[in-house]
């Protein structure tokens, strides 16, 4: 591990103390929980605008959405 130093205004770092408190652990484990958490949240949705993009390109088609359709029929029964 590699430690940092950051710096907060005052009530971001009261707000984040009172998580520690409540929830215990410390600062560091609450920034690496909130650091992955955030950067996941990150790469999601750069994955999602790729999907975007790709059906942009090539829209799925009305037998794409019949087979859809039947994968689901298939699933409820």
């Amino acid at each position: 591990m590699s430690t940092i130093q950051i710096v907060l205004e005052e009530e971001l770092l009261a707000e984040a103390d009172a998580l520690v408190a409540r929830d215990g652990g410390d600062r560091s484990d609450l920034f690496r929980k909130l650091l992955r958490e955030q950067l996941h949240r990150i790469r999601v949705k750069q994955l999602e605008e790729q999907e975007r993009i790709g059906y942009q390109r090539i829209p799925d088609t009305v037998e794409d959405e019949v087979d859809w359709e039947k994968l689901f029929e298939c699933v409820e029964d």
